[in-house]
């Protein structure tokens, strides 16, 4: 993803050496990597690249047409980059490091919040996170909240997509601050609890995102991922789970202009007059001994919570 060239303001003569040639962007700080033959990319991006390099598919369309499988190559050069020590962190060099940390930016939600800072590269995040130097101290203006909420969700989407997700959390949670009545807050910022192995946290936000949007899909199947991390696989799992299978089941139904086919209704549920389930009814889960049945079917729950149902997916 990559930090926009347009609110780089050091020469570009000097960033051009830092420019990710496939995002087109200044290489994420603390995520860019460079090749044996001497190219700067983010980490991320060049992860992607090399695993379309290396996809079977393509390999194997390569080989019905003759040509030789090469394997991964450098986007910019085209040296290949399979094998070991071919791609490393930045890191690993300390001067080019350090030129990149002081390349100076300005605030990335300068348009939306009128933000003057301007500074190193390396600083950018920690600008973010502090009213003090992003804000001045002051809070958001009720009348763009929800206009900085989303650009500071976005900034947290390119840093989850990063890995970044220590970062990635606090900015949703900068997010949540501006405008703390959206669903899709939460569950961005469960999902990165999750991706550091906070399954408590991120089943605290999960719930949150739940009750301020029965609808939002992934809220229930994040849930259930978090459920299974904290070994809580009971009643309380299936619900939840099979309660996003529903939901998932009904809006595709909807897509292609069927209105809940095939879709029963659950002990204590109701309808809304396009057929869609609206949120349940607390329901007890059943105590005593599960049948050798009904624990298949909590592992096969479980292993399909495991595979990612829905291609969970930020949003």
């Amino acid at each position: 993803m990559g930090f926009p060239l347009s609110d780089v303001l050091t020469d570009e003569s000097i960033v051009s050496e830092f420019t990710c040639k496939i995002c087109c962007n200044l290489v994420e700080y603390g995520h860019a990597v460079h090749t044996s033959c001497s190219h700067v990319f983010c980490e991320k991006c060049l992860a992607d690249w090399v695993a379309r390099s290396s996809d079977p598919d393509i390999l194997a369309e390569a080989a019905l047409n003759g040509e030789q499988a090469r394997g991964p190559r450098c986007p910019t050069c085209n040296a290949g980059l399979a094998g070991e020590g071919k791609v490393a962190p930045l890191q690993t060099q300390p001067l080019a490091w350090r030129l990149l940390g002081r390349v100076q930016v300005r605030c990335p939600l300068h348009d939306s919040t009128s933000c003057g800072w301007r500074g190193d590269l390396s600083e950018v995040s920690a600008h973010l996170t502090n009213s003090e130097s992003h804000l001045k101290g002051q809070d958001y203006a009720p009348s763009n909240a929800q206009e900085n909420a989303e650009a500071l969700k976005n900034q947290g989407n390119a840093k989850f997509t990063a890995h970044a997700y220590r970062e990635a959390i606090q900015l949703y949670s900068k997010a949540i601050s501006a405008a703390p009545g959206v669903a899709s807050y939460y569950g961005n910022r469960a999902a990165a609890w999750l991706m550091v192995g906070a399954a408590k946290e991120c089943a605290t936000d999960c719930r949150r995102a739940i009750q301020l949007d029965s609808g939002y899909v992934k809220g229930y199947v994040r849930l259930a991922k978090a459920l299974i991390e904290l070994s809580d696989v009971d009643g309380k799992f299936i619900f939840t789970f099979v309660w996003a299978i529903r939901l998932t089941s009904c809006f595709v139904n909807r897509s292609r202009g069927v209105a809940s086919i095939g879709v029963d209704p659950m002990p204590g549920e109701e309808r809304d007059r396009g057929g869609a389930p609206t949120r349940p009814r607390a329901v007890r889960a059943p105590r005593g001994r599960r049948t050798g049945a009904e624990r298949r079917r909590t592992g096969a729950c479980a292993g399909d919570v495991r595979r990612g149902v829905e291609g969970d997916s930020m949003r």
